[in-house]
């Protein structure tokens, strides 16, 4: 009985300690930062049985960001983030994260792990 009380208290304080990797509040700044830029696809990315995103398709990207982890979700370039459902393609776990402040460049590494950023004009989008 003993063990399970502390067990508990031990789990309930790990998940106390847990902390966000991206404040809830910055990720409107976060979001209108990346809005400007286009990315492509690097490789085809699998998104269920029937879907997948391929490779080189040119698209703008939402970052999200819950307790636990922060989400790089994409839609294609050309329609508007309003109309779109964006789909996932990386995340990274809070408990995966090692550094001490989770800061832009790491996100910019999630980022480039399947995403080339779109060198031209963001206001000149072509189909690649």
């Amino acid at each position: 009985m003993k063990n399970s009380i502390l067990l508990t208290g031990i789990v309930l304080l790990g998940i106390s300690c847990q902390k966000r990797l991206i404040r809830a509040k910055d990720l409107p700044y976060i979001n209108e930062y990346y809005s400007k830029k286009n990315y492509y696809l690097k490789e085809d990315v699998k998104i269920d049985n029937k879907r997948t995103l391929k490779k080189g398709l040119l698209v703008k990207i939402m970052i999200d960001a819950t307790p636990s982890l922060v989400k790089v979700k994409t839609y294609p370039a050309k329609n508007n983030r309003e109309n779109s459902l964006g789909q996932m393609i990386a995340y990274l776990a809070n408990d995966d994260f090692e550094g001490d402040s989770f800061t832009i460049e790491n996100l910019d590494e999630l980022i480039e792990k399947k995403l080339e950023l779109y060198k031209n004009s963001p206001d000149n989008i072509k189909d690649k």
